[in-house]
């Protein structure tokens, strides 16, 4: 339980602090390209070939868009899961 609640809080931390400095950087009118930076841009696009061979056009879709989707929004979904699931087995 305590392994499965740690990595969801650490993952929740991160993703808030990440989002949180997003928003300061924009009130000050900043970039911070940290906040930014999105799955296909650390990986290599070698690794993502699999995404077009992916049987149904809907699950390309869906593949595309989280492979686009913020790390930060990452971080915030996967800490919630662990949290979630790491209460579920500590029952």
């Amino acid at each position: 339980m305590f392994s499965m609640t740690f990595v969801g809080g650490c993952c929740l931390v991160s993703g808030f602090f990440l989002f949180v400095f997003k928003g300061v950087a924009a009130f000050m009118e900043k970039d911070f390209p940290l906040a930014d930076l999105s799955l296909e841009q650390v990986l290599d696009p070698e690794s993502l070939e699999w995404v077009e061979n992916l049987p149904w056009e809907g699950l390309q879709i869906f593949a595309d868009q989280v492979l686009a989707t913020p790390l930060y929004l990452h971080c915030l979904v996967f800490g919630v899961f662990f949290l979630v699931l790491g209460g579920i087995r500590g029952r």
